[in-house]
């Protein structure tokens, strides 16, 4: 197709054949319509990503989840071993909720649905403290249900984001791909 393509350059208008201009003429389009095809996913991914941060920002009940949990991030207050009074299980519900809307965001951004490059400059310092302040939480719940995969996707982006080196090739491919690749390697128990 190269040669075809460098032989359409040398060749005078003249002896160029008609199968030749339409062969031609057929990849331009299609390169056109995949250059526009990918750009209009890009654009709706950006607009998604844009539009859930927007709702999770204004919606009063995450924000008073937040709220309620944010002396527990910033380490004021010591997180409870055992949920049990009323008090206590106000304060998991929150945290749960919280923990859900990050994990649910870092899954769409290892899928590829999330732009992950905009959610990173706005949330990355939330992301990390939320993740490192709620670890040893989160170790213990995998415990005590004896689910290594819980909160998964957020421990995952910790990690791509505070440990990983990403490589050149890598973040080509991951353009190319327009998600990241995909490793799971969560934590085990907690010692």
């Amino acid at each position: 197709m190269l040669e075809l393509i460098v032989a359409f350059i040398r060749t005078p208008a003249a002896s160029l054949q008609p199968v030749h201009a339409i062969l031609i003429g057929a990849v331009l389009a299609t390169i056109g319509w995949l250059y526009s095809a990918r750009r209009a996913r890009m654009l709706s991914k950006k607009q998604h990503t844009m539009t859930l941060m927007i709702t999770s920002n204004f919606n009063d009940g995450f924000l008073n989840d937040r709220k309620i949990i944010s002396p527990f991030l910033l380490k004021t207050l010591k997180m409870p071993e055992n949920f049990i009074t009323i008090e206590e299980i106000e304060i998991q519900t929150a945290l749960r909720r919280v923990l859900n809307h990050y994990e649910f965001v870092c899954a769409g951004i290892r899928n590829g649905d999330i732009d992950e490059e905009l959610f990173k400059l706005s949330e990355r310092g939330t992301i990390t403290m939320v993740y490192s302040n709620m670890e040893e939480y989160i170790l213990r719940l995998r415990n005590k249900r004896d689910r290594q995969l819980i909160y998964e996707h957020l421990e995952w982006l910790y990690n791509r984001w505070n440990r990983e080196k990403i490589g050149c090739w890598q973040g080509v491919l991951e353009k190319v791909r327009a998600r990241p690749f995909y490793k799971n390697n969560p934590k085990k128990y907690l010692k």
